[in-house]
């Protein structure tokens, strides 16, 4: 029994293949960490822009229904649908609109308004009347693709929320 595992010890063919199965794991976790953390930084920015592409469609009260009312909604599609429009345009495809929730939060002014509290906001709540301050709330849910990284999160998903305040034009 000593002979055989003496024999084995000073054989040294295959620890390489063995010394590489151990390093590739965690390269390749490192890897699949690194591209899961760069696309929800990339779905991210997409929600950021969607906020603001809404808050400024939004603020000059048109109801832009009408097809080529307004110079990117050829569709003639309501606020709502104009944004996860943008957000599926703006994703390549990569992010579902469907899953797109947009609140609203209207001030009088925006003196003295606590902005940093959504629990005010509610969703398909109207986007103001003329000169009101308006903040828009984006969240989108990223189901991430990897699932060893998504079991470190709730469902395997990340929640993506961008917030934007804006000021009506005067309108009536």
């Amino acid at each position: 029994m000593h002979r055989l595992f003496s024999r084995f010890r000073h054989d040294h063919r295959g620890a390489a293949a063995i010394e590489f199965a151990l390093v590739a794991t965690a390269l390749f976790l490192l890897l699949m960490g690194t591209l899961e953390f760069a696309l929800v930084q990339f779905a991210s920015g997409v929600v950021e822009n969607a906020a603001t592409v809404a808050a400024r469609y939004g603020i000059t009260g048109d109801n832009y229904s009408e097809a080529g009312a307004f110079q990117k909604n050829a569709a003639g599609v309501n606020r709502q649908e104009f944004v996860s429009q943008t957000i599926r345009e703006l994703s390549g495809g990569l992010m579902d609109g469907a899953n797109v929730k947009i609140s609203t939060q209207q001030f009088g002014s925006l003196g003295g308004a606590n902005f940093s509290d959504p629990s005010g906001a509610t969703e398909n709540g109207g986007f103001g009347s003329g000169g009101q301050g308006v903040m828009y709330y984006i969240t989108y849910e990223w189901e991430l693709f990897t699932p060893l990284v998504g079991q470190f999160f709730p469902d395997g998903k990340v929640q993506l929320t961008s917030a934007v305040l804006v000021a009506n034009e005067e309108f009536e």
